[in-house]
């Protein structure tokens, strides 16, 4: 899919400067973990991901966290991941998020 067809009828004009993603694996060994947070009408939901080097999924969860500001579902959504990770017995993680608030006080 290009870019022009995924923005393609969208009744707003996107930021001019966008570029798509790709999941980068982490080591061998390590686990990589993505963290996430929602907001939308005055409830927020976060959420985790966890896979090994070769993109198997390991372990996830999503929790509704109610009315909170985003900063505070993007922490807590990270604390439960890396709890869940811990109780896996993960060392290793590769942590990835989205919030530069969060991710620099990590």
């Amino acid at each position: 899919m290009s870019v022009d067809d995924y923005f393609q009828g969208l009744s707003f004009t996107p930021i001019k400067n966008y570029k798509f993603v790709m999941w980068q694996s982490p080591n061998p060994g390590s686990v990589k973990f993505n963290f996430y947070g929602s907001l939308q009408n005055n409830s927020t939901t976060g959420g985790y991901i966890q896979c090994d080097w070769r993109g198997a999924i390991l372990t996830v969860g999503a929790a509704n966290y109610g009315n909170a500001s985003i900063i505070v579902v993007e922490g807590w959504a990270l604390k439960d991941g890396v709890q869940a990770a811990v109780a896996a017995g993960y060392r290793m993680l590769d942590i990835e998020g989205d919030n530069l608030i969060v991710i620099g006080v990590l």
